[in-house]
């Protein structure tokens, strides 16, 4: 199922030999790696005849290319200054091959769709679609300083708390997307981008949407092997709680430092995500709280009706715990640079962890008094008004 191709020598490509390797092991693992195509010195030219663009500095309509960004399996993501409205943004190109290919191209703009169709915090705003002289498709959107949740993870040990407010925002967006029929389905430390105003989730390149033609061909696995719910790996149908699984699958590995099934080969991680039990997070070496546990357990549930029937669901869940201790005594993480930039970025949870626990104190307190005082006085006391 997952052979490796034979990718014919073309002349002149002899430059090409590390992608090429680099690109024959991705396909066989199922695994993607962003910066595949910057082991050539003409990035595009392994795909394509021909790059849209001819590097920074070069132009397309009022958009100036600084640098590029990486590449993906449909196209290469520029850094780009918008000249009209003094400020950057991120342009994607679809590939010059595929171009004139109708179901990549239904397939890009679907991912325009998708994106614009979500307004959120934590959901990457997308502008518009449009096209180059010459025929070249591509997308703007925002442009986000900042690194991947994959970056993040490979630089440093994320802390429980962390990794709570973290998975809580990817819900959060989540949600939003689900409201408006979007379906991510590719939900992965890759297309999380940390950034000082929270996390955005990016790529909608693998999203279906309410009400519109289905681009899957049934029985075909779409998504990355490590981060898709068992319906994934059977080539289902899938809803919204596929991502919350996905969601939970990065949440564990936030907390475990590994994904939730490993194997030396995709049939054997989809075997795992289908038929075994993630490892318990203690055996990992994490000593996180049991509602912790429970909470990430619930989203990797086999049986999708017994998960968080919704993103929204599970953020809530999240945001209980936030203010609580989520590591067990004597555990707890110190708060890394990657904290002190999520508390910038939103004081309010940190307000709210503080004074949240005395104003539900004080709630209770109050409705309980005016219990007190219905029963003393009786329902009259409640209904009766003075005579003038």
């Amino acid at each position: 199922m997952y052979g490796k191709p034979n990718l014919p020598a073309r002349p002149g490509d002899g430059n090409h030999a590390p992608a090429v390797t680099r690109i024959t092991d991705m396909v066989s693992s199922g695994h993607y790696s962003p910066d595949v195509l910057s082991t050539t010195t003409q990035p595009l030219s392994l795909l394509a005849s021909s790059s849209p663009l001819d590097g920074p500095g070069s132009s397309v309509g009022h958009y100036v290319i600084v640098s590029r960004l990486g590449g993906g399996a449909q196209g290469v993501v520029y850094k780009a200054k918008d000249s009209k409205l003094n400020r950057l943004v991120a342009l994607k190109f679809l590939f010059p091959h595929l171009c004139d290919d109708d179901w990549a191209r239904e397939r890009f703009l679907r991912e325009a769709q998708a994106g614009s169709a979500v307004e959120h915090p934590n959901v990457c705003a997308i502008h518009s679609v449009e096209s180059t002289p010459e025929g070249h498709t591509f997308i703007v959107m925002s442009y986000y300083e900042g690194l991947t949740l994959k970056q993040t993870l490979h630089q440093s040990r994320i802390s429980v708390d962390d990794a709570v407010d973290i998975a809580a925002q990817i819900a959060e967006g989540l949600a939003a997307a689900h409201a408006h029929g979007v379906v991510h389905r590719d939900i992965k430390p890759g297309n999380l981008m940390m950034t000082d105003h929270g996390v955005r989730i990016l790529d909608f390149g693998l999203a279906t949407l309410a009400d519109s033609t289905q681009l899957t061909i049934e029985g075909s696995m779409i998504g990355t092997p490590a981060y898709m719910s068992p319906e994934q790996t059977r080539g289902e149908e899938v809803d919204a709680r596929s991502d919350v699984w996905s969601a939970g699958a990065v949440l564990y590995e936030m907390l475990a430092g590994r994904v939730p099934f490993r194997g030396a080969y995709p049939d054997a991680v989809c075997y795992g995500i289908r038929c075994e039990a993630p490892p318990a997070l203690t055996t990992c070496g994490c000593e996180v709280a049991v509602e912790l546990e429970r909470v990430v357990m619930r989203a990797l549930s086999k049986d999708r009706s017994e998960r968080f029937q919704s993103a929204h669901e599970m953020a809530v869940a999240l945001r209980r715990l936030q203010g609580q201790r989520t590591t067990r005594i004597g555990t707890n993480l110190p708060r890394t640079s990657l904290s002190r930039r999520l508390t910038r970025a939103h004081p309010w949870r940190t307000l709210w962890t503080a004074v949240g626990p005395a104003y539900s104190a004080l709630l209770t307190a109050a409705s309980s008094a005016a219990l007190a005082i219905r029963t003393t006085t009786g329902a009259s006391a409640w209904s009766e008004r003075p005579r003038v």
